[in-house]
């Protein structure tokens, strides 16, 4: 007799949520002051490591609650005016999901 089960990981259902709560979109950050990535996550499983991006260039990742991280601009190839900043979600189930805003640098 073949046993068969469903799995219930790695489904849009079961992904992980996340929203960058800080640094605010559209706000005018200046470039030498270090800026802290704040997310909102929520999650049917643990989350293992939240990786950051700016312009799709990685930038680090935080694998201890609260997930936040922290970098300074001019220490990054980011450009002055409109950049992108994304963060993505993996949980212990291999879900992922990301998000992204615009980031503005003076």
């Amino acid at each position: 007799m073949i046993k068969t089960f469903k799995i219930k990981y790695c489904s849009t259902e079961n992904k992980p949520q996340i929203d960058i709560l800080n640094p605010v979109p559209e706000t005018r950050y200046n470039a030498n002051s270090p800026i802290t990535a704040k997310v909102k996550i929520t999650s049917a499983y643990p989350i293992k490591k939240v990786d950051y991006f700016l312009n799709d260039k990685y930038l680090g990742s935080s694998s201890t609650f609260p997930f936040s991280f922290s970098f300074t601009p001019n220490d990054t190839t980011a450009p002055g005016g409109k950049n992108e900043l994304k963060a993505i979600v993996y949980d212990s189930s291999y879900n992922s999901n990301e998000t992204f805003i615009e980031l503005l640098i003076d």
